[in-house]
């Protein structure tokens, strides 16, 4: 007697049946559920065997196929070779009489179904291990699920072969012990696997850094491990769920590597590492495209290609053991819950992370030299909470409530009211202040000219190269970082609403970039202009639209918006001088040609330079036009991440930029862009100040209240918190604390310090996860 998941070849005979059946009758695909629900029952006892079978039979009576429906199933279950011509033979099995009469026919093999015919007529049903003891054939062949599901009671059962992966065993036993010996040794290529799939991802990831990054990495055994342990989890969990080594070398080993190649891209283009909020950016990233390389060198793709040989490889040597279904769920909750429970308590602790590695080459602060020296796999997975809001040690919202009570929001005196207009130009940078660059002196014209009438300062960004909403949203909310924006947050925006402004939000480029067309309605902008919506109608179709024609149309909406007596406190972010730029130069260059250069590098920064000169005009033209307006308005503009300069920031070294975050200039050479602060006369009369100072370095969070400190405003109860803060810490996140004018490390800061910093935390946490609008008292 043999079963019919041995005969054909198959894993599971009465599976590819119901297949067969829902492919020509898909309208009843629901039947799947209630024969689940009775595999439940019979699992459980609550239902014999032959009500079982009934019921997982039942629908046939229903639609039932023709006969050459039901033939057309042959083609899919052959049988096993070593089967199709034996003689004497019976195949009993839960599957219906007339189905194993069919998928018989032309055999020597004899069905012994279950009473069962084409219409769904069932007869008298006869349990499984009956069907076994009334036929006395010898060799009894069966699979292992047969075998546990219907004969382990059996008395007779010592007589019974087991057949799996074309092979018989003469006892169950032997199967078992067996199996155990296929499952370590799948086990073990496993776990070499995932040593050689986490070697591919960290040679993929930092290629380009020094070699003593990675020599240093591999000698460290302990570190080593931690990388390996993520891969080897991810690995164990396809293995548990698919039953098969292939899926989990193949499938499990692939999605390192390739958020390793992300990272080799953003080190390249951004000089920065991936975090796991990137991943949520990939259609930003897929845009990008059309103007970024993101072929890989071919090395990398091979070694991709190679973890996928590799996953080929073992499909055709290592077969893997038939487990239950329970077995498999069993070990996959106990696989699933190691790996959850080893992210939270050991990889996503900041703490254990900082302790584990002693970062030997570059600036500590550097992220991408964190990254390098624990490891891309265990600094990726650090940052698997990077996009959600974590409390702070020793958070309350009753602590957070006494900080902001000590504040009250005070309104902007209707005398002291200004119309406040902010642009955030893109990669916009004074390369003139580098003495050693020998630039064209009408490329900053209008920007210097709109600087000696205003203050000006460096604003210390968290991003270089891309990045740009992360200065952006840091503006109109005062967080130092920036929670996850799914949902209304509060931000500066709703408190000049409060205060009775007009807001606005605009870009000029597409509203889902950066998922700006939901995410500044949740920081308090009810009107926001896009591409889309507003500037391929109104402004230009252009793809990238000139800074002059937006500061024009800026102007228009001020002059609509600012009628009756109303103020306006808008935000526009430009497009206009996003990278890369071309590598070659055909115009008027704009820096002079020195000793040293390239001419790629040299085509880069003439290229870069040509549209910042038009940026720098149009900046002064639209100052120009605020200049002679009758109404009060502040104008404030800033840069927000330096431009992308070659590969691996080849044109800031032709320059002899230093970007070594290993000192002080470095940092800020990195990080730092130009902000500016004008008044135009009425705004000045107004308020009774110049607004002609020489601005502090400061970091984005900080430069609404700056305007607010200028204009004499004290504003709502955060404002005046962060305020507060700036007065110590005027360059805070991204673990770069400036204190007294220096950098320094948080616990190298004086207790009192350190202390209000963690006030402040606490504060901000309590104002990121609970929204309060337009509410004029927080702490209710």
């Amino acid at each position: 007697m043999i079963d019919a998941n041995t005969a054909f070849n198959t894993r599971s005979a009465a599976l590819q049946i119901m297949r067969h059946y829902i492919w020509r009758r898909p309208a009843y695909f629901w039947i799947v559920f209630p024969i689940l629900w009775a595999f439940v029952l019979f699992k459980l006892h609550i239902i014999s065997e032959t009500q079982f079978i009934a019921k997982r039979w039942g629908f046939l009576r229903h639609k039932p196929l023709t006969t050459a429906e039901w033939q057309n199933l042959r083609r899919k279950l052959p049988l096993r070779p070593q089967f199709k011509y034996a003689a004497d033979l019976t195949v009993a099995d839960q599957i219906p009489q007339f189905l194993l009469a069919i998928l018989l026919s032309g055999s020597k093999l004899r069905p012994a179904g279950c009473a069962i015919d084409a219409n769904g007529n069932i007869g008298k049903i006869t349990a499984m291990a009956n069907h076994y003891a009334q036929t006395a054939q010898s060799p009894r062949i069966v699979s292992p699920d047969f075998y546990r599901h219907y004969l382990h009671q059996l008395d007779s059962r010592r007589s019974v072969r087991i057949f799996d992966v074309n092979r018989e065993f003469s006892t169950y036993h032997k199967y078992q012990a067996q199996q155990l010996l296929w499952h370590l040794r799948n086990l073990i290529v496993i776990a070499v696997a995932a040593v050689i799939v986490t070697v591919i991802a960290l040679y993929i990831a930092y290629n380009n850094y020094d070699a003593d990054y990675v020599i240093e990495l591999f000698h460290n055994g302990k570190l080593m491990l931690i990388n390996i342990m993520p891969v080897l989890g991810l690995m164990l969990l396809v293995y548990f769920i698919t039953n098969s080594t292939a899926w989990a070398v193949g499938l499990g080993g692939l999605p390192f590597p390739l958020l390793a190649l992300v990272n080799f891209f953003m080190l390249e283009y951004r000089s920065f590492p991936l975090e796991y909020p990137d991943l949520f950016l990939a259609s930003e990233a897929g845009n990008m495209g059309k103007r970024y390389s993101y072929v890989p060198p071919k090395l990398y793709a091979l070694l991709i290609v190679g973890i996928v040989v590799l996953g080929i490889i073992c499909h055709y040597f290592l077969k893997s053991p038939r487990r239950g279904f329970g077995w498999r769920c069993s070990w996959t909750a106990l696989t699933l819950i190691v790996v959850v429970m080893g992210t939270k308590n050991f990889y996503l602790n900041d703490t254990k992370f900082n302790n584990s590695a002693r970062i030997t080459h570059g600036n500590i602060w550097d992220k991408a030299n964190r990254y390098a020296a624990h490891g891309f796999v265990y600094s990726f997975m650090n940052t698997l909470n990077k996009g959600q809001v974590q409390a702070p040690k020793g958070y309350t919202a009753a602590a957070a409530k006494q900080n902001l009570a000590q504040y009250k929001n005070k309104n902007i005196p209707a005398n002291k009211k200004i119309n406040v207009i902010t642009i955030q130009l893109e990669a916009f940078q004074d390369f003139s202040k580098w003495s050693q660059i020998d630039i064209d002196p009408s490329v900053y014209a209008g920007l210097h000219a709109v600087e000696k009438e205003a203050s000006s300062g460096e604003l210390s960004t968290t991003i270089f190269g891309g990045g740009t909403v992360d200065t952006e949203r840091k503006v109109l909310t005062g967080f130092s970082t920036l929670p996850n924006l799914r949902t209304n947050t509060n931000a500066f925006t709703y408190y000049f609403r409060q205060q009775g402004y007009n807001t606005y939000f605009a870009h000029p480029g597409y509203a889902w970039f950066y998922n700006r067309q939901n995410i500044d309605k949740y920081l308090g902008f009810p009107e926001t202009l896009f591409k889309e919506n507003y500037y391929d109608a109104n402004v230009s179709k252009a793809s990238i639209i000139p800074d002059s024609l937006v500061f024009n149309d800026l102007y228009k909406h001020f002059q609509q918006k600012t009628k009756n007596g109303k103020y306006l406190f808008n935000q526009t972010v430009t497009y206009q001088n996003h990278g890369p730029y071309p590598t070659t130069f055909s115009g008027t260059p704009l820096v002079k040609w020195q000793s040293g250069y390239n001419k790629s590098d040299y085509a880069i920064i003439n290229n870069y330079l040509t549209g910042v000169k038009k940026t720098s005009d149009a900046l002064l033209a639209l100052v120009n036009k605020f200049k002679n307006s009758k109404k009060p308005v502040v104008l404030s503009f800033w840069g927000d991440h330096n431009p992308w300069g070659g590969l691996n920031n080849s044109t800031y070294k032709m320059l002899g930029i230093n970007l070594d975050q290993g000192t002080q200039e470095g940092i800020n050479n990195f990080y730092d862009t130009p902000y500016v602060i004008y008044a135009n006369a009425a705004a000045k009369k107004r308020l009774r100040t110049q607004f002609q100072t020489k601005g502090a370095t400061i970091s984005p969070m900080y430069v609404l209240p700056t305007i607010f400190q200028h204009a004499g405003w004290q504003g709502s109860q955060y404002m005046q918190a962060v305020s507060k803060m700036q007065q110590t810490i005027p360059v805070f996140g991204l673990n770069k604390d400036m204190y007294k004018g220096k950098f320094t490390g948080a616990g190298d800061l004086p207790a009192d310090v350190q202390k209000q910093i963690q006030q402040f935390l606490i504060t901000q946490y309590y104002v990121q996860t609970n929204f309060k609008g337009e509410a004029r008292d927080f702490t209710k």
